[in-house]
């Protein structure tokens, strides 16, 4: 803590603040007054109340703007869940697809044999076949 010789009042000198040159000079933090009349610490107050008012309302802007902004990522976000839906439905159609393909393809696969040369031959030991 610096030392310091300014010392803020209230107006009727019922409480007081030391402070250092710098805060003087922030505009948040105090605004200077001419020495005298009452009316001008009305209008500091009232100019103070403006200004606080002006935050409160871009805040509130911030605010909405923030709001609007995840209710926007939130709506993306369902979309691309919503697509991941669709693609995995997709996927799984493309899956029933293959199958069934490959189920008919092996029901189409001709069979085909190759024919014993002395089957016909008497020493066979197998009867014939009628057919």
């Amino acid at each position: 803590m610096r030392p310091t010789t300014t010392v803020l009042a209230t107006i009727k000198n019922e409480d007081f603040l030391y402070t250092c040159e710098g805060h003087l000079e922030d505009v948040n933090f105090a605004s200077r007054m001419k020495e005298g009349g009452r009316g001008q610490v009305e209008q500091v107050q009232v100019k103070q109340g403006q200004v606080k008012q002006r935050r409160v309302e871009q805040e509130q802007e911030q605010v909405n703007e923030v709001k609007q902004e995840q209710e926007q990522v939130k709506q993306e976000q369902e979309q691309v869940k919503q697509e991941q839906e669709q693609v995995k439905q997709e996927q799984e159609q493309v899956n029933e697809v293959k199958q069934e393909q490959e189920q008919v393809k092996q029901k189409q696969v001709k069979k085909q044999y190759s024919l014993h040369r002395d089957f016909f031959s008497s020493t066979s030991s197998l009867s014939p076949l009628s057919c």
